[in-house]
């Protein structure tokens, strides 16, 4: 962006040098007032472009002033996805844990009732 701006300086430069010599003559030929329309419309759109590159600047650097905020906060989501996640698996492996209990229970209840059957 510093390059963009040395530029931008560059041609407004030089667009208001010519401006300058041309606004010198004093001469109002119609050529010569059309250069000078070009070159205040040249001044212009650089002065434009100016702006806009410095509002980015100062976006960008409001941006990079926010970062370690931003960073605290996604630590903090990271650690509770983290939390989450092992929750899950504790959750996951207490259901698998019940799961065995009940078929445990269910052929333990199967087996008593083909005792008593057969007897």
């Amino acid at each position: 962006m510093d390059a963009q701006s040395r530029a931008l300086d560059q041609r407004r430069l030089t667009a208001q040098a010519s401006l300058d010599r041309i606004t010198q003559t004093g001469s109002s030929r119609t050529t010569e007032q059309r250069q000078k329309e070009s070159l205040e419309t040249e001044i212009a759109q650089v002065e434009q472009e100016q702006a806009a590159l410095t509002a980015r600047v100062a976006q960008i650097q409001s941006d990079l002033a926010r970062m370690p905020e931003v960073e605290k906060a996604l630590d903090a989501f990271d650690r509770r996805r983290q939390q989450l996640a092992d929750q899950h698996s504790a959750v996951i492996t207490r259901l698998a844990e019940a799961e065995t209990a009940v078929r445990l229970a269910d052929s333990q209840k199967s087996d008593r009732v083909m005792m008593l059957e057969r007897a």
